[in-house]
């Protein structure tokens, strides 16, 4: 009276197609597993930076301040100090350091280095240079013009009158960096500010043979100062930096960028 049914899909079971199934199965739940560890481990890098991101947010060096300056020595212009501070941890430690005694407290800065432009309707832009010995490097360097700012004077009359000094040169259109500039911060608090300075090459009569001035500037150095002026072309700044270099001149750091960035502008 009853009959027994079979499923429409039975007849097409056997052995060898349950071991492939069961097979499958357990490569899947190896893949899930696989994507399951792969997350755990994107979540703990995550977590891992997020600590390492909190950690040195901690550690910023903004946390440090200067408890005090003791002088140890002191000349005519320089002060040689040791420096204790906080370090973001809380820890106190010390820092030696050198400084100028001459620094008007109402002064932008310290000095200023002077980046003249020779404009001439016979040639090309050109700027100066000078040459002159540095006892501490124990040869002579190769920098822009610069010095000190004497109290009461604004950048740009400390660029015009240095630069009338050390090359004889007059210059006018004085302008002056925005903001004053570290010059060696790991070892003193010296800053210098950039003045750039136009000279009219036209008013200074030039040798048609060699192109040099017939009259050269009259320089006004002070006793103690020895400084060769050095003309180049703008356009070759760095080229000649490198040639003089070659020649055993030791080339002022901020110089060399500064003439390494106009070659960069030119190129772009």
């Amino acid at each position: 009276r009853f009959v027994a049914r079979q499923h429409p899909k039975a007849s097409s079971w056997s052995p060898q197609a349950s071991v492939n199934n069961d097979e499958k199965k357990t490569e899947n739940g190896r893949k899930q597993r696989r994507v399951r560890i792969v997350h755990v481990k994107e979540v703990l890098e995550q977590e891992k930076m997020m600590n390492s991101s909190s950690s040195s947010l901690k550690m910023c060096s903004s946390k440090s301040k200067v408890v005090e300056w003791k002088t140890l020595m002191e000349t005519k212009w320089l002060r040689f100090s040791s420096i204790t501070y906080i370090d973001p941890t809380g820890e106190e430690r010390t820092w030696d350091a050198a400084t100028r005694t001459t620094k008007d407290p109402n002064a932008v800065a310290d000095a200023v280095c002077v980046f003249a432009k020779l404009k001439s309707s016979k040639r090309e832009t050109q700027t100066l240079l000078v040459r002159q010995f540095r006892p501490p490097m124990e040869r002579e360097t190769i920098e822009l013009p610069a010095g000190l700012i004497d109290k009461g004077e604004t950048a740009e009359q400390a660029a015009l009158r240095e630069l009338k000094e050390e090359t004889g040169y007059t210059g006018y259109n004085a302008k002056a960096t925005p903001c004053s500039m570290a010059l060696s911060p790991g070892l003193s608090n010296e800053t210098v500010v950039l003045v750039t300075v136009d000279v009219n090459l036209d008013e200074y009569e030039e040798d048609e043979r060699g192109g040099e001035d017939k009259v050269v500037p009259e320089q006004e150095l002070e006793g103690s100062e020895f400084i060769t002026v050095i003309k180049v072309p703008l356009n070759k700044m760095r080229e000649s930096l490198d040639s003089l270099n070659s020649s055993g001149y030791k080339i002022f750091a901020g110089l060399y960028m500064f003439a390494l960035g106009l070659e960069l502008n030119e190129a772009e």
